[in-house]
C-alpha cells in the first residue's frame, strides 16, 4: 500500500509547489523563502529555455528560405544540434523545478507554515493531507509488525549481503570501464597494428608472385628490421599523437567556452590548463 501511496503523495506534493510559486506569498520563514526563490528561478528558466526553442526555429527556417541548397542541410544540422541541447536543458530544469516545488510543499505540510498552505488549492491540500495520514498509519502498521525482528522484515544478514552485492559490482564496472576499456587513443593504436600486416610484409614472395601475376595480394615489401621497427613504433606513435591531440583540442574548447573569462586566458601551453597534468597532480 505504501508503494502505492508514494509516488501519488510526490505528484501531488508538486502540484501544490508549483501552485505555491505562482501565488508568491509573503511572510514565510527563511527556509520557505529560499525554497521559493529557487523554484522561481527555474520556472523562469523553463519560460526562457521555452522562448529558445521557438527563436531557433524561427531562425533555421529563416535562414533555410535564404540559404543556397548545399547550405541546407548544415542549416537543418545546425538546428538539431541546437534544439539538443536546449532540450537537454529543459529536462535539466523541469527535473529541479519538481524537487523544488516538492521540497517547498513538504516544508509547508511538515512546518504548518500558513502562508504557504493557504497558496494551496483546498481539495489538493485535502488530499495531501489524507494520503499523509494514511501513509503514517501504514507505517505504524508496519513498524509494529517487523518490531519482533529488530525493526526489519529481512534478516541483517540479507541486507548486509545485497550492500555488499552492489558495491562489488559497482568497484567490478568501474575498474573495467577506467582499466579495461580502451579508450581512443589505445584504438588508435590497436587500428595501427591491425593495419600493418595488412599492408606490409617482410617476405618477397607475396610481391615477387604479384609481379608475375599471381594471386592479388596488395602488401608492400619492408626489410624484416624495418618492419619489426614499423610493427613495434608505429602504434605507439599514433596513441601518443592521438592522446596529444586530444588533450590540446580539449584544452582549446574549454577556453573558447569557459564562462570564466580568467580561464579563457590561459595559454595552451600552460600546464594547469592540461586535464592529465591536473590529474597527476592532484593524485600526487
Amino acid at each position: 500500500m505504501l508503494s502505492r501511496i508514494r509516488p501519488r503523495h510526490t505528484l501531488a506534493l508538486i502540484q501544490a509547489g508549483d501552485a505555491i510559486v505562482r501565488a508568491r506569498p509573503g511572510n514565510v520563514d527563511e527556509r520557505a523563502s529560499k525554497l521559493l526563490e529557487t523554484a522561481s528561478a527555474r520556472h523562469r528558466l523553463l519560460e526562457q529555455l521555452a522562448e529558445e526553442m521557438g527563436q531557433s526555429l524561427a531562425a533555421d527556417r529563416s535562414d533555410y528560405a535564404r540559404a543556397s541548397r548545399w547550405a541546407r542541410p548544415l542549416v537543418v544540422l545546425r538546428g538539431v544540434i541546437a534544439r539538443i541541447v536546449l532540450r537537454d536543458a529543459l529536462r535539466r530544469t523541469r527535473r529541479e523545478l519538481k524537487s523544488a516545488s516538492q521540497a517547498l510543499a513538504a516544508h509547508a505540510f511538515d512546518g504548518d507554515v500558513r502562508p504557504l498552505l493557504g497558496s494551496i488549492p483546498a481539495a489538493l491540500a485535502d488530499e495531501i493531507a489524507a494520503m499523509r495520514a494514511e501513509s503514517a498509519r501504514l507505517t505504524r502498521e508496519r513498524n509494529q509488525l517487523v518490531a519482533p525482528f529488530g525493526g526489519a522484515a529481512l534478516p541483517r544478514i540479507l541486507h548486509w549481503v545485497g550492500k555488499e552485492f552492489v558495491l562489488f559490482f559497482s568497484i567490478t564496472s568501474r575498474e573495467l570501464k577506467n582499466r579495461l576499456l580502451p579508450r581512443l587513443p589505445a584504438l588508435v593504436g590497436l587500428f595501427v597494428g591491425w593495419w600493418i600486416p595488412r599492408t606490409f610484409t617482410n617476405s618477397h614472395m607475396p610481391g615477387f608472385l604479384r609481379l608475375l601475376g599471381f594471386g592479388k595480394s596488395g602488401k608492400h615489401y619492408l626489410p624484416p628490421n624495418t618492419f619489426r621497427t614499423v610493427s613495434f613504433w608505429l602504434p605507439l606513435v599514433a596513441s601518443v599523437v592521438c592522446a596529444y591531440l586530444a588533450i590540446r583540442i580539449g584544452v582549446l574548447i574549454r577556453n573558447r567556452y569557459a564562462p570564466n573569462p580568467a580561464a579563457a586566458n590561459q595559454g595552451p601551453l600552460n600546464r594547469a590548463s592540461d586535464p592529465v597534468i591536473d590529474k597527476d597532480t592532484a593524485n600526487d
